[in-house]
């Protein structure tokens, strides 16, 4: 059987799509872009390593962009780096939000291998919300409404299209307009369960706010994501009462969207 990947131009593959708490079989958030012979990882949740493999070899990676440095959308990047180290690989671009590098060095101090632990084998850069170059995209990100200083990472392709990523964000009144119309937005929706019924201070979207937010951005196609796989049919039941004409995803380990 065909690869489906090689039959695709540009697809999304979900390699993790689960809230904080990972399950079995379900990794934390992590998602594989794809386009042309450029493989994008977004987020390197916990678990994520050794799904990406079933799909993806670290030599056909072309880079990492993690939205923000909560341990369920990077920590994988421990895996990451034993990986590359042991295959001889020094030269794989991992894009940070500005002041994620700092909280590596301190992770690689914490665990007594030195500050330069992960950047001895993996390649740091840091982004914002002003577009830079990353292999045939212009990355940025907008702060998220998120307790650290979370990135909507988004990516600018130079030949037309744009994929966005909410990571982990609750509704403010910039969200919508930084996202903008993306031809693919991955979205999150961890806001629904019994631990969101007190006081809501996660900063997180439910199902009733992500259909608002599709309703304003009103991409070609959305994948919902980091979510509890308990609450997949309300999530999804709910988001289509307000966008049943719209193309809605929910996200499972292994699915591609083409986009």
């Amino acid at each position: 059987m065909a690869d489906p990947e090689k039959l695709l131009r540009r697809f999304v593959r979900v390699i993790g799509c689960a809230p904080p708490y990972p399950s079995a079989g379900w990794p934390t958030s992590s998602h594989l872009i794809g386009f042309d012979d450029q493989r994008i990882l977004l987020d390197c949740g916990h678990g994520a390593v050794q799904e990406l493999l079933k799909h993806c070899s670290i030599e056909d990676l072309t880079a990492v962009v993690i939205s923000h440095m909560h341990p369920d959308h990077w920590f994988d990047l421990a895996a990451l780096r034993n990986v590359c180290f042991h295959r001889g690989i020094t030269d794989l671009t991992v894009a940070l939000p500005i002041g994620g590098l700092d909280i590596v060095r301190r992770v690689g101090e914490a665990i007594n291998q030195g500050e330069t632990y992960f950047e001895d084998v993996l390649s740091f850069i840091e982004y914002d919300s002003n577009s830079m170059p990353l292999f045939g995209t212009m990355l940025s990100g907008d702060l998220a409404n998120h307790e650290w200083p979370a990135r909507m990472p988004r990516l600018d392709f130079l030949d037309g299209g744009v994929v966005a990523y909410t990571g982990d964000t609750g509704l403010a009144s910039h969200v919508g307009p930084s996202l903008g119309s993306p031809d693919l937005l991955i979205v999150e929706c961890n806001d629904v369960g019994p631990r969101f019924t007190s006081g809501r201070t996660m900063k997180h979207v439910n199902g009733g706010e992500l259909g608002a937010l599709l309703a304003q951005v009103t991409p070609k196609v959305s994948l919902v994501t980091h979510y509890d796989v308990e609450f997949k049919d309300e999530i999804f039941r709910t988001v289509l009462e307000r966008n049943s004409g719209l193309n809605v995803v929910m996200a499972s380990p292994g699915v591609i969207v083409e986009w």
